[in-house]
């Protein structure tokens, strides 16, 4: 429609200026294709319009969300210059008219030309406030560009053999253009259908295109077979992107799909691709506006990990984490020396407190020499989380020696006084990690990327151990080594210097409430994508379906 009306707009008023109406082909014609395509699609358009029109209300294509719009600006945009490129066939187009029709302007020329110039400078709409996938316009451009190609060759066909039979000519030998140019057209088809001159994409490019939309593997149909014979109709999924409507469509089931925000359109998708994509990536989000922290509870990875958010980025960086497997206790039981991994503990509880000021999450491991607790407290207004470690033993024979943690960052390491850490310079980030009642032995691991620190507490022979560390993240304005130090000293005095009036509320996802507040049944996902061991371990999931691409895991309980 946005090709069409501007067409008709301008074929009237050619018509108009020149004051003639000619009967073949007047406009008048296309006005009633356009009345009757209206007709059949009118019961289509009688339900989608009003839904297009109130989501636009709610900011569809206008920026309504923050996260969408800055999502689609930084990864959706498509560069001015290659899109002026679309200039070349669409002025192109009526030097073709004037050449074959006679007539610079006429209503083919002017349809194909708008065409091509509608969607390609749709594509900068954002330049007066309007946002939505900009490549997706550019499907449209296929056809037309490809009949500027077959003129551009065609053209190129005549010119080439009216030269050579000029040749011959010269010559005197009888020779006829025509046969020239069937025999380049012969040929130039003969090469398109092997692909030697791929136009817009290789032939594995193309592929592998076709069948992200179109194609299911054999292993992920085997699961959607399994879903329509073994969950209920109303069981609700939460599936990744590029399989979550597989499950929708030949599933027949609702889905709750891990979609990107840049390639989300209606409002209503974005709290559902969120709470989806959550439910995939981590069990525990706190926000504070300041800084973000991921939980992963009930496996080794992400305990936790602390990221921030540039102005410029659509989601937050990681600035530094931890793993449960890399915090070590080393005892004595006896006669008896022992090394264990916080990983190799039983994992007892799961625990999140929370209150106006301050949320808490509370994980207790165990074994019959050990009892470990590791919390991680977030605090409204601060760019620091409280970690804590704490060993206690289970009866008086047992003896802690050492506690080893390694802290894994990405960027240069900086060292400041007591207080050391990452220098991001790309994002211009910084990670700090300050020792609060002990200060540990600290060595570096690695000075390739990712780096780490290791923090060696020397507890002497203790029966109960609790270590404390402030693990903090912020933006920096200058990469300047003297600058960022001086930054790290600062926070060094006072890392939970709170701003607690102006500061945003803290925001939590638990991923136990969010199930039960969206009445999740299944979750269902690629292996290669997620690690099937994160819901294998937690108590709350019961694997039901596994093969070599797809697991499905039952919510099968909601305790702790």
């Amino acid at each position: 429609m946005a090709i069409y009306l501007p067409f008709l707009l301008i074929d009237f008023l050619i018509l108009a200026r020149h004051n003639r109406q000619k009967l073949e082909n007047p406009p008048w014609v296309f006005l009633l294709a356009f009345i009757l395509g209206f007709a059949v699609a009118s019961p289509f358009l009688i339900k989608a319009v009003p839904a297009y029109l109130d989501n636009i209300k709610r900011g569809m294509f206008t920026g309504g969300l923050d996260e969408h719009k800055s999502a689609v600006l930084l990864t959706r945009i498509i560069p001015l210059e290659i899109i002026s490129l679309a200039l070349i066939p669409a002025f192109s187009i009526f030097i073709f008219s004037k050449k074959y029709k006679g007539h610079l302007l006429d209503r083919v020329s002017l349809l194909i030309s708008s065409w091509i110039m509608i969607p390609a400078f749709s594509t900068q709409s954002f330049m007066i406030g309007l946002y939505t996938d900009y490549y997706r316009l550019l499907y449209f451009l296929v056809f037309p560009v490809i009949t500027f190609l077959a003129l551009l060759i065609d053209h190129s066909f005549s010119f080439f053999a009216s030269k050579i039979a000029k040749v011959f000519e010269l010559l005197k030998i009888n020779f006829d253009a025509a046969i020239v140019h069937s025999a380049f057209t012969i040929i130039i088809l003969v090469l398109s259908i092997f692909n030697v001159f791929p136009f817009f994409a290789v032939a594995n490019t193309e592929f592998d295109v076709a069948k992200f939309y179109d194609v299911v593997s054999t292993s992920d149909f085997d699961a959607i077979n399994w879903i329509l014979l073994n969950t209920p109709k109303e069981a609700v999924f939460v599936s990744q992107h590029d399989y979550g409507w597989w499950i929708s469509g030949f599933g027949h089931r609702r889905t709750l799909s891990a979609t990107e925000p840049q390639f989300l359109i209606v409002p209503h998708e974005f709290q559902a691709a969120t709470v989806a994509k959550s439910i995939l990536e981590t069990n525990f989000i706190i926000k504070n506006g300041l800084i973000e922290i991921w939980e992963d509870g009930y496996v080794e990875r992400y305990n936790p990990i602390l990221m921030v958010k540039p102005e410029w980025a659509p989601s937050s960086i990681p600035v530094l984490f931890l793993n449960d497997s890399e915090v070590t206790v080393f005892y004595q039981c006896g006669e008896g020396q022992f090394i264990v991994d916080a990983s190799q503990l039983h994992v007892k509880s799961v625990e999140l407190k929370r209150n106006e000021n301050m949320t808490c999450i509370i994980i207790t491991r165990e074994n019959k020499h050990l009892v470990f607790k590791r919390s991680v407290n977030v605090f409204k207004g601060s760019n620091f989380a409280m970690l804590n470690f704490s060993f206690a033993v289970v009866d008086c024979s047992v003896k802690v020696e050492y506690l080893r943690l390694i802290i894994h960052g990405d960027g240069e390491l900086i060292s400041c006084g007591e207080s050391f850490g990452f220098l991001n310079r790309w994002d211009y980030l910084c990670g700090q990690i300050i020792p609060l009642n002990k200060f540990p032995k600290v060595g570096v691991l690695t000075s390739e990327s990712p780096k780490c620190f290791e923090l060696l507490y020397d507890v002497g022979g203790l029966q109960s151990v609790d270590v404390a560390v402030a693990v903090g993240g912020f933006k920096t304005e200058s990469t300047d080594l003297r600058y960022v130090q001086k930054l790290f000293l600062n926070m060094t005095f006072s890392p939970f210097n709170k701003g607690l009036n102006l500061s945003p509320p803290i925001n939590v996802f638990d991923y136990r409430d969010v199930i039960r507040e969206w009445n999740i049944s299944f979750i269902a996902f690629k292996r290669k994508d997620y690690p099937v061991k994160r819901f294998l371990n937690d108590p709350l999931f019961k694997l039901v379906f596994i093969n070599d691409n797809i697991a499905i895991f039952k919510v099968s309980g909601m305790g702790a």
